[in-house]
Order: structure tokens, then C-alpha cells, then sequence
């Protein structure tokens, strides 16, 4: 007996649903991307934001010091 090359239409839903939670989970990952890499940008803005004012105020206390 020759099987049909076709899918069913069973396995064409599962395919698409297959489809669908992939995509799914490909933009649950892209957002989770975007969330860290604004987290991580943040994070270095006030640190960096930190430093630089520490040292100003060390420089300033250095100079009132003398």
C-alpha cells in the first residue's frame, strides 16, 4: 500500500501550533534579551555616574585639604 506524502490535517495543526509556540518563545526571548540589556545599560550608567562623582569628590576634599 502507498502512504500519502501529504500531511493530514491533524498533523498540519500540530505542525502550526508546533509553528506558533516557537515563535512564541522566540519573542519571550527577545524581550528577556531587551529587559537584561537595559538592566546591564542602566547599571553601568550609574556606576559609572558613581565613579566619576567619587572622584570629584575625592579631588575636591584633596584640594580643600592643602
Amino acid at each position: 500500500m502507498i502512504a500519502s506524502l501529504r500531511p493530514t490535517h491533524k498533523e498540519s495543526i500540530e505542525k502550526a501550533e508546533q509553528i506558533e509556540q516557537a515563535k512564541q518563545t522566540l519573542q519571550n526571548a527577545e524581550r528577556q534579551t531587551l529587559y537584561d540589556n537595559l538592566a546591564y545599560g542602566i547599571f553601568f550608567i550609574i556606576a559609572t555616574s558613581g565613579a566619576l562623582l567619587l572622584g570629584k569628590l575625592i579631588s575636591i576634599i584633596v584640594k580643600n585639604a592643602t
